[in-house]
């Protein structure tokens, strides 16, 4: 399963904040787009006290693609029928 945050990939869905991606077993923060098939997960990448980090013009952000076994797991405890507006 491809699941993303990004309108523009094939993968997005509405529903993506209540499927937590994990890699190699470690849940992963600030993910953008994750495919299972693939074994790959993009990112916004992040400093030492895990903020986002700014291209050198500052108009963008960083993205990091981290690759291993992608895990995707639903958790309904997230979902909320009210966001669905």
């Amino acid at each position: 399963m491809r699941i993303s945050v990004d309108l523009d990939d094939i993968g997005y869905s509405p529903y993506a904040y209540i499927v937590k991606p994990y890699l190699d077993g470690e849940f992963v923060t600030k993910c953008i787009t994750a495919d299972e098939e693939k074994g790959e997960i993009t990112r916004y990448r992040t400093d030492k006290n895990n903020n986002v980090i700014f291209n050198a013009t500052r108009n963008d952000l960083l993205r990091e693609t981290l690759y291993g076994k992608v895990e995707l797991k639903i958790d309904a405890s997230s979902y909320s029928p009210s966001a669905e507006g």
